[in-house]
């Protein structure tokens, strides 16, 4: 009797049983085909409705290429891609494959998207894709979105090929965002934070008023100025800033003329502490010879006048708290002296 050994279909002997053997052998062929076929298939608990050509378009483990959709309609279900070992850091890759390096600008890489039951736009209400940044094969990355309507999905954030991301919608961030570049602001305003703390480059101030001027109040919020009354010009009282009226110093103002004729000496000299300018006027009298005078401000000698005859006046001006002294000389007699103080 010719009974082969099997385990698996594959192991099955299509010649057997020979046409020699006793009918009494079959009940052994019948139970070795019931045993290759349960340990082939051991996980079939059901019916098997696949035909032949979906069975043999099933992709194997490794090297085969899906060419039409991948559809999971069942609710809830989802596609994983589950890491081999857990020694296999880098995971599982999702990959999008064009070999094509002339790619039109936007064309798409490939990508996911999106869909809806609506068939305006194919039913595509988001995607994330590559796209082609020109025609050297450059690829970026789009991200879009469509929030109702029939309209076709917006591209939100565009990842260009050198790493810089362009939001072209609303980005919210409701939590830390940390940015060790430049952030560059071409239009538009920014909403929902106010009286940003001068630490962080702000004015502490949600408002600045209106004419005012803005002090600085070193970490705390700034301080403002307010314009004075007309005329008033800004100025240091030696802590603060403050408006107050123009201080008028000039030569002659707050000044009287007065006669020190009887406190003042030849060849002595004095000092202007006034806290202003002051003018001198002094008379100096010929006596005999040609006599001179000579007037010294600073230490400078401004003046040396010899005169023949009479009386001669001689004026000039000391600045605040600068010295001063008129010296007559021989045959020269001091008549009169006054300041302007």
């Amino acid at each position: 009797m010719a009974l082969e050994t099997a385990t698996y279909i594959d192991g099955l002997n299509a010649s057997n049983p020979a046409a020699s053997d006793a009918i009494s052998t079959a009940d052994d062929h019948l139970r070795l085909i019931k045993s290759t076929i349960k340990a082939t298939f051991p996980n079939i608990t059901g019916p098997v409705t696949a035909t032949q050509a979906v069975l043999n378009a099933a992709l194997q483990d490794t090297g085969d290429t899906m060419t039409g959709p991948l559809v999971v309609s069942t609710a809830g279900a989802a596609v994983t891609l589950q890491t081999p070992t857990a020694t296999d850091l880098d995971g599982v890759t999702l990959r999008f494959k064009n070999t094509d390096t002339s790619i039109a600008l936007n064309q798409g890489y490939g990508g996911i998207e999106w869909e809806s039951s609506d068939t305006s736009n194919n039913g595509v209400r988001g995607y994330i894709k590559g796209v082609s940044e020109g025609t050297t094969g450059q690829l970026g990355i789009s991200i879009a979105t469509q929030g109702s309507g029939a309209s076709a999905p917006v591209e939100a954030v565009r990842v260009a090929n050198n790493g810089n991301a362009t939001f072209a919608q609303n980005v919210t961030v409701s939590g830390n965002l940390t940015v060790s570049g430049t952030v560059g602001i071409s239009s538009g305003t920014i909403t929902g934070i106010t009286d940003i703390a001068v630490a962080d480059g702000g004015t502490g101030r949600s408002t600045l008023t209106a004419k005012n001027l803005v002090v600085g109040n070193g970490t705390s919020a700034v301080n403002f100025i307010a314009p004075g009354t007309n005329g008033q010009v800004l100025t240091s009282n030696g802590t603060d800033w403050v408006a107050a009226a123009v201080p008028v110093n000039g030569l002659g103002v707050g000044q009287t003329w007065q006669d020190v004729n009887a406190s003042r000496a030849s060849g002595t000299t004095y000092t202007n502490n006034t806290g202003k300018p002051i003018t001198v006027l002094v008379g100096g009298t010929a006596q005999s010879g040609s006599p001179t005078v000579t007037i010294v401000v600073g230490g400078v000698t401004i003046a040396t006048n010899s005169f023949p005859y009479g009386t001669i006046p001689f004026t000039f001006i000391v600045p605040d708290s600068t010295t001063y002294s008129v010296t007559f000389g021989p045959g020269t007699g001091k008549q009169y002296w006054s300041e302007l103080r």
